[in-house]
C-alpha cells in the first residue's frame, strides 16, 4: 500500500510539472508579444489545452482500492472439516467414499507415497480438491469457488496429489500374490467340471471401454470413433474377485480393440484372459467359438446349449461377465478413471 501511495504522489508531481511547464511557455510567449489582449487570449488557449492533460493525470493517479475475489467466510479447509464431521452421506456424495476411507487415503499418501502439505493448504484439503475434481468433473474455476483458492495453487496441488496417486496405483493395479502361476480358487472349486477342465489356466477377464476425452482440434478426428464424440479406448483386466490387475489408457477412440490388445500382448505376455466375442484367438488368451450362441441372456431365454462348442461358449460368457460387473461397480461408485470427463487427455493417460 505504501508503494502505491508513493507512485500516486509521483504521478501527481509529474502532472503538476507538466502544468507549470505549459504555464512557463505561456509566459515566455506572452512576454515577447506587444498586445495585452493578445497575451490574455494566448494564455486562455494554452490553459484550455493543458487542462485536459492535467485532469487526466490526476484521474490516473487515484489510488485503486483492492477488491479480493475469494471472500466467502466458509474456506476450503472449514468446508472439508464440516463434511467429514457431518452426516456420512455428505462425504460419500462429495468424495465418493466413506469418511474412514478418505482419512486412510490421506494417511497412506502422506506416509507411504511422499505427499506433503503446502505452506497454507493441508493434505486433507489437497486430497479433497483432487477427489472432488474427479468425482464431479469440476473445472479449475469451480474448485476456486468451492475451496476459495486462486487457480495456480489449485492446478499445482492437483498435479502434486496426482503424482502420489500414480505411485500408489503401481502397488494396487497388479496381480496379487502368485495369481499368474496358479488356478484361481473360483475355477478350482467350481461345481461344474467343464470350468475346471477348460479354464484351469484362466487368471482373469478383459474388456474395453470408451471414456470421453478433451483434445485439441487437430486431434479430434482420430479420437472420434463409433461413439461420435472424442473418446479414448481403455483396456482393463480384472481377476475373479473383481479386482483390477491391468489398465491401459490413452488410446485414440478410433483405434480398434484388437490393436489395443495386440499391443497389450506384446508388453504383458500373460495367459488365458477371457476376452469378449469380438476378439480373435491369440497366444495368451482364449476367445469363444465364432458362429455359435454366446451371450448368457440367450441361454437364459430357454434355449439350452447343444454341442460342446455352445457349452464352452456358455461357460466362457459367464466367466467373462466378471469384467462387466467390475465396470458396473466402478461406474456406480463414481470410479475416478470414469468420472474425470473434463481433464485433458494427458491427465487421463496418467490416471
Amino acid at each position: 500500500m505504501v508503494g502505491m501511495q508513493a507512485l500516486a504522489k509521483f504521478n501527481m508531481f509529474v502532472g503538476y510539472l507538466g502544468y507549470f511547464g505549459v504555464c512557463y511557455v505561456i509566459d515566455m510567449f506572452a512576454s515577447s508579444s506587444s498586445s495585452d489582449d493578445r497575451n490574455n487570449n494566448v494564455r486562455i488557449k494554452f490553459l484550455a489545452l493543458a487542462s485536459p492533460y492535467v485532469n487526466a493525470r490526476r484521474r490516473r493517479t487515484t489510488v485503486r482500492v483492492s477488491n479480493p475475489c475469494r471472500t466467502c467466510s466458509l474456506k476450503g479447509y472449514d468446508w472439508v472439516v464440516d463434511v467429514l464431521n457431518g452426516n456420512p452421506v455428505r462425504c460419500h456424495e462429495s468424495f465418493r467414499m466413506p469418511v474412514d476411507v478418505f482419512k486412510k487415503l490421506c494417511r497412506v499418501l502422506r506416509d507411504d507415497y511422499g505427499l506433503t502439505c503446502s505452506n497454507k493448504i493441508g493434505i486433507a484439503e489437497m486430497v479433497a480438491m483432487f477427489v472432488y475434481i474427479l468425482a464431479h468433473a469440476q473445472s479449475n474455476r469451480d474448485i476456486q469457488e468451492r475451496f476459495q483458492h486462486s487457480g495456480e495453487p489449485v492446478s499445482r496441488l492437483f498435479h502434486k496429489v496426482l503424482k502420489s496417486i500414480l505411485n500408489m496405483s503401481k502397488d494396487i493395479i497388479k496381480p496379487r500374490g502368485n495369481a499368474l502361476h496358479e488356478t484361481p480358487r473360483y475355477i478350482r472349486e467350481h461345481p461344474k467340471v467343464e470350468y475346471r477342465i477348460c479354464f484351469k489356466d484362466c487368471i482373469g477377464a478383459l474388456d474395453g471401454s470408451h471414456v470421453s476425452a478433451i483434445v485439441i482440434e487437430e486431434n479430434r478426428q482420430k479420437f472420434t470413433g463409433r461413439k461420435g464424440v472424442p473418446t479414448q479406448n481403455i483396456l482393463a483386466v480384472c481377476d475373479f474377485d473383481m479386482m483390477y490387475t491391468y489398465v491401459s489408457a490413452g488410446w485414440e477412440g478410433s483405434t480398434h480393440d484388437s490393436q489395443v490388445l495386440d499391443h497389450y500382448l506384446r508388453v504383458e505376455k500373460l495367459k488365458f484372459f477371457k476376452p469378449p466375442s469380438r476378439y480373435a484367438n491369440k497366444t495368451g488368451f482364449l476367445a469363444p467359438y465364432k458362429g455359435e450362441m454366446y451371450h448368457v441372456p440367450v441361454f437364459q431365454s430357454g434355449m439350452p446349449a447343444s454341442g460342446p462348442r455352445e457349452v464352452f461358449n456358455k461357460a466362457h460368457s459367464k466367466l467373462r461377465n466378471v469384467i462387466e460387473w467390475t465396470f458396473g461397480v466402478t461406474k456406480k461408485s463414481g470410479g475416478y478413471w470414469v468420472q474425470c470427463l473434463l481433464l485433458n487427455l494427458r491427465h487421463k493417460q496418467r490416471l
